[in-house]
């Protein structure tokens, strides 16, 4: 009896045993699985984090701006100019300059009346009157062409320059307005005028006035 006591107390402490020190190895297999698990948690937030579509900055979110429309349908155009005429490469001497105005009529397409007028430093001027084309007349660039006629006044002929048919000449006209803020533009142009007795050309520079 005594020996059979003995046994189950060795055994008992036996099996004590292997669970002390299994233990320990149990939870350290636990452990490492729980550090691989957080590993593979950590991977996937990561690759989550790569693929994640990044916002585009606010600076191009505001850029998305709406196209700019010209809004006015008549102008007022002071201009400066030079002129290129027989004189002045007959005398070899220094082109005359012009200073004038010209008003575009209302209208609400891109083809204009525009009336002007300009003084030459010769002591002469000039009535103009055209049929304006606008390119694009709705936009910030507005080329145009112009087609008319001019009529040459003189001291000489005084009022009567209007009825010497030989004071009329054909014009045409080439140019761009550029919007520079509203309701502001510059302003470029080429004309040429042509009569029985002269052939003349300016380039004039100037600004746009706008208004409607």
């Amino acid at each position: 009896m005594h020996m059979r006591s003995t046994s189950w107390a060795m055994t008992f402490v036996l099996l004590m045993s292997v669970k002390v020190f299994a233990a320990p190895a149990d939870l350290e297999t636990n452990n490492d699985a729980v550090v691989d698990s957080d590993a593979q948690k950590t991977e996937i937030h990561h690759k989550l984090d790569a693929l994640q579509i990044t916002q585009p900055p606010k600076e191009l979110l505001q850029k998305e701006e709406k196209e700019y429309i010209f809004p006015y349908n008549q102008s007022l155009s002071p201009r400066y100019g030079i002129v290129f005429d027989q004189e002045t490469f007959s005398n070899r001497q220094l082109p005359d300059y012009i200073i004038g105005v010209n008003f575009m009529l209302p209208s609400d397409d891109h083809i204009h009346w525009e009336v002007g007028a300009d003084v030459r430093s010769n002591a002469t001027g000039r009535l103009n009157v055209g049929y304006k084309y606008v390119i694009n007349y709705k936009s910030s660039l507005r080329p145009y062409g112009k087609v008319g006629f001019s009529m040459l006044a003189t001291p000489k002929d005084g009022i009567a320059s209007i009825l010497r048919l030989t004071n009329y000449h054909a014009l045409i006209a080439f140019g761009i307005e550029d919007t520079l803020t509203d309701p502001l533009s510059f302003r470029m142009d080429i004309e040429l005028v042509a009569g029985s007795e002269q052939i003349a050309a300016f380039l004039c520079f100037g600004y746009v006035w706008s208004w409607k």
